[in-house]
């Protein structure tokens, strides 16, 4: 079992995406600040040997803050190894979609 901490208010992952390396992209929820219900999309990526990717994004984590509010995302997986979240935010619209680089 792998732990990630990335914000003072609480994390929850709410997907699971394998890479054709054997790498995990774990996408859900983080607190990045201390208000309470002030949440942000949080994708971490991990190596087939549980340890934490640090290519991938600041240290081995990305943050997406769509809008003020609670936001959450859930991962899915596209063909060259692109990663693709979505989710729901409490922002403007209510939805959003991202396409992140693997790296």
């Amino acid at each position: 079992m792998v732990t990630t901490n990335a914000g003072p208010n609480g994390d929850e992952g709410y997907g699971v995406a394998v890479q054709s390396d054997g790498k995990l992209v774990v996408a859900g929820a983080t607190g990045l600040t201390m208000i309470v219900g002030d949440s942000a999309c949080i994708v971490a990526r991990y190596k087939p040997s549980g340890g934490i990717d640090k290519t991938f994004g600041m240290s081995g984590v990305t943050t997406i803050d769509p809008g003020s509010g609670t936001d959450e995302c859930f991962t899915s997986q596209m063909s060259a190894g692109k990663i693709v979240v979505g989710g729901e935010s409490s922002g403007p619209g209510g939805f959003f979609a991202a396409r992140l680089l693997s790296s």
